[in-house]
């Protein structure tokens, strides 16, 4: 009976002692990882501000298969907001709250009845490239278990953050050509040329296209007019959810209107001041370069006035090497 008391005594004391040393550990807890890539400090930011560009990165998708997001808000920047669904991670979202071009993007991290957290990122200009910092801050940790928890926190989100960053790493310097693309101002010309405007499912554009512009080639061959340069084609609207809405161009040497009822129309490229990236490399991933674009509009502060074409420089059936083919993007603003 004796023993009994006196283990009784000493599991009240260890529990006493449990709760005493649970006063004095910190409530908030701050962890982070670093890394050091080698690209300017705007193509790793553009990758962590815009949430859609986190599955060529983010640890925890690749982590776990059963994560499903949802977007919301801004495409980017301030206002963003990418909500999630997992089997395994549970449910939850993130938003950005602040973003400093170029230097920090701060989130706001809710997890789904397990409370919330602030992600930090920096990036600052070093000699070899760019060191990200990536820093995890958890606030008002409940006592006394969640301030134990918040001991151990640094050694459970080490391996995500090292995860995380070395793909980001990777991805930015395997990618770093298209990530960087080159975007200039230009001022257009008037340019005649002939278009079929029609739309297909983003798996069908392809074929589409080239039954356009076979007919487009297949009725300037009758008629013996002269092709002026490459192929174009306008996107009046896209949507991977629906039928892209476009027009599949050729520029002529010379101004003329096909006849009336005829699928074939005639067509001006929009002249005045543009804005012109040009992309390297496959077709399906020009995303990037729109998105570099896009980017580009925002901070010059500058109003898109119409739709976007694409110029295709390279001939596919002449170039087999996808990482030659080039294509030029035009935006054209106010």
């Amino acid at each position: 009976m004796k023993a009994l008391k006196i283990i009784g005594l000493i599991i009240a004391a260890i529990i006493v002692l449990f709760l005493i040393i649970g006063i004095f550990l910190p409530a908030k807890v701050h962890t982070e990882g670093s890394i050091v890539i080698k690209a300017p400090a705007k193509v790793a930011f553009h990758q962590v501000e815009n949430f859609r560009n986190w599955q060529n990165w983010s640890p925890f998708e690749r982590a776990d298969t059963t994560v499903k997001n949802i977007y919301e808000g801004a495409e980017q920047g301030v206002g963003a907001i990418m909500r999630w669904t997992s089997v395994h991670s549970g449910n939850g979202s993130q938003t950005i709250t602040d973003s400093k071009t170029y230097t920090e993007i701060r989130t706001q991290l809710k997890f789904e009845g397990q409370g919330n957290a602030i992600s930090i990122y920096t990036f600052e200009e070093v000699p070899e490239g760019t060191k990200i910092t990536w820093a995890l801050e958890v606030e008002k940790l409940g006592y006394p278990f969640g301030r134990y928890m918040g001991l151990f926190m640094g050694s459970m989100m080490r391996p995500m953050f090292e995860s995380g960053l070395k793909n980001l790493k990777d991805y930015c310097e395997s990618n770093i050509v298209n990530l960087m693309p080159d975007i200039s101002e230009v001022t257009l010309t008037p340019h005649p040329a002939l278009i079929i405007r029609d739309s297909a499912m983003v798996n069908e554009i392809e074929k589409k296209m080239g039954e356009m512009y076979g007919e487009i080639m297949g009725y300037m061959q009758q008629k013996k007019i002269e092709m002026a340069g490459p192929p174009f084609c306008v996107y009046y609207s896209w949507d991977v959810e629906k039928p892209f809405v476009m027009g599949a161009g050729i520029p002529l040497v010379r101004p003329m209107k096909p006849e009336e009822n005829n699928n074939i129309k005639y067509y001006e490229l929009p002249t005045g001041k543009a804005i012109k990236g040009i992309h390297k490399g496959k077709y399906d991933k020009s995303g990037i370069t729109h998105d570099a674009m896009h980017q580009y509009i925002t901070e010059k502060k500058m109003e898109i006035s119409g739709y976007p074409w694409e110029v295709y420089i390279t001939d596919p059936s002449k170039e087999s090497d996808t990482s030659k083919w080039i294509t030029e993007i035009y935006y054209p603003v106010k």
